[in-house]
């Protein structure tokens, strides 16, 4: 009677050895090993687009900011640079900006600076330039990786 238990339950197995889920255990680690840089990889490159795509509007709001002829400002040679700092965008200016035209532009651009992004070692400087009959040139230059 008793080995006829034992032979019931040994007949009625449910679940997995230790053997088994070692197997798919390492299975699944060998898998994680190869695909965790191929998706590093890819969230960076997000990360870049992201920030390349508001360096773009930025350059854009800044023709447009200068191209409007109702436009109370007189436009001049600027260097700005886009980076994220700190998983914020730093938006740096050089050149000089009468009163409250910096502030005019950032509320044209609609840049937030408080808004979270990911870390990126892109850098994008975008020059304005003016010529002697005033006419305003914005150029995004190609991103630099900082250190």
């Amino acid at each position: 009677m008793l080995k006829a238990k034992l032979d019931s339950v040994r007949k009625n197995k449910k679940g997995f050895s230790l053997v088994e889920l070692i197997i798919v255990i390492a299975i699944m680690v060998a898998l994680i090993a190869v695909m965790a840089p191929a998706f590093v990889k890819y969230v960076q490159k997000s990360r870049d687009a992201a920030l390349a795509t508001a360096a773009e509007d930025f350059e854009k709001t800044i023709q447009t900011f200068y191209g409007d002829p109702d436009c109370e400002y007189t436009p001049h040679a600027a260097t700005i640079t886009l980076q994220v700092t700190e998983k914020k965008l730093a938006i740096d200016k050089t050149g000089t900006f009468a009163d409250g035209e910096w502030d005019d532009i950032m509320k044209a651009s609609g840049a937030d600076t408080a808004k979270t992004m990911g870390i990126t070692k892109n850098v994008y400087t975008i020059t304005v330039s003016v010529d002697s009959a005033k006419n305003v040139s914005v150029v995004m230059g190609e991103p630099t990786t900082k250190a």
